[in-house]
């Protein structure tokens, strides 16, 4: 027999300890092999096998392919529970991230209110000979900043539990007529409306009936005409449409009612529109809380309108002023 070291899985061997060659021909007798080597350095030895490619070992060596498919198997299926468990363990890091957040934003909200409340009441106690003119108009004061800080109280309440829990929230669902609400609320708004020499219009029909929590409805178109009535300035008209929609809005949403709330105010900034529907978020921080606006109003209303399956957004209207819109989902 010839000398073998200079064969493929000698020279590894050499080089590394241990070396193969898949299926090649032998110069001996024309047959095909399967070759391996392992060096022993401590004795100087390699020891080297062949072994054919008969029947038997081709097919022993054939892929498992049901084990392949097990496998594959179980990998997919780890693959879901940790995809799961990271998307729980995120939503876990959101819901903490967003109480933090509101935590922080709320005690500098409330900070100023109770500052001035302090403030106001140190100044009555320190001088008891104080006109009592000068001491009613603090006191009224007092009451305002007290007014101010249990509507932003109650509005944290309402905005935590929607975006942490929304199960947390009553909800006597049930049909809801928004006509009737959206009526309601002219009434109840048409003297401030009037006040401000904006003409209020409802082009609406008949009946919009939806499923829904008839309290959390009137919280939601409620907090839209407030914010209207505070921040439309230069407004001359704010118009309330309604259409029923056949075709989905958004992605794929299904049939729904469209409510778009329309002045001809100021207007909003591009780089606000965004942001409009966050917590505590406003354009004019000064203006806002001088109105004695939270600063939740339309985070309400966006959590509202998506837990029942709908969406909020806001835009310029063309020829100035501002259009938020509101998907209700026909359930």
């Amino acid at each position: 027999m010839g000398n073998h070291l200079k064969r493929k899985e000698v020279q590894e061997a050499l080089a590394h300890g241990t070396g193969y060659d898949i299926k090649r021909k032998s110069n001996t007798n024309g047959e095909k092999y399967f070759y391996s080597a392992t060096y022993f350095p401590e004795r100087g030895e390699i020891v080297r096998s062949a072994v054919p490619y008969s029947a038997p070992l081709t097919a022993s060596l054939e892929r498992d392919y049901t084990f392949l498919y097990y496998t594959a198997g179980i990998l997919a299926l780890v693959a879901i529970v940790l995809y799961f468990r990271s998307r729980l363990t995120y939503s876990e890091q959101e819901k903490q991230r967003i109480k933090r957040q509101l935590t922080e934003n709320a005690a500098h909200e409330l900070k100023t209110p109770a500052a001035t409340i302090s403030g106001y009441l140190e100044t009555i106690v320190e001088n008891p000979t104080m006109p009592e003119y000068k001491r009613n108009e603090y006191i009224e004061r007092c009451y305002a900043q007290s007014q101010r800080m249990s509507r932003l109280l109650s509005d944290m309440s309402t905005l935590t539990q929607l975006e942490s829990s929304p199960s947390s929230v009553p909800d006597r669902a049930g049909t809801v007529d928004i006509t009737k609400i959206l009526y309601q609320l002219e009434e109840e708004t048409k003297f401030q409306f009037e006040s401000k020499n904006i003409e209020l219009k409802l082009d609406i029909p008949e009946k919009i009936p939806v499923q829904a929590d008839a309290a959390l409805m009137y919280s939601m178109l409620q907090n839209i005409f407030s914010n209207t009535l505070a921040y439309a300035t230069g407004a001359t008209y704010f118009r309330v449409t309604a259409e029923e929609d056949s075709t989905p809005f958004g992605k794929g949403r299904g049939k729904d009612w469209v409510l778009r709330f329309i002045d001809n105010g100021v207007g909003v900034s591009s780089e606000h529109l965004p942001h409009l529907f966050e917590r505590f978020y406003r354009t004019d921080k000064g203006r806002s809380r001088r109105l004695g606006g939270t600063g939740l109003g339309l985070a309400i209303v966006k959590n509202i309108a998506v837990r029942y399956g709908g969406y909020a957004t806001a835009a310029n209207t063309v020829g100035g002023g501002l259009t938020i819109e509101i998907g209700i989902k026909d359930m």
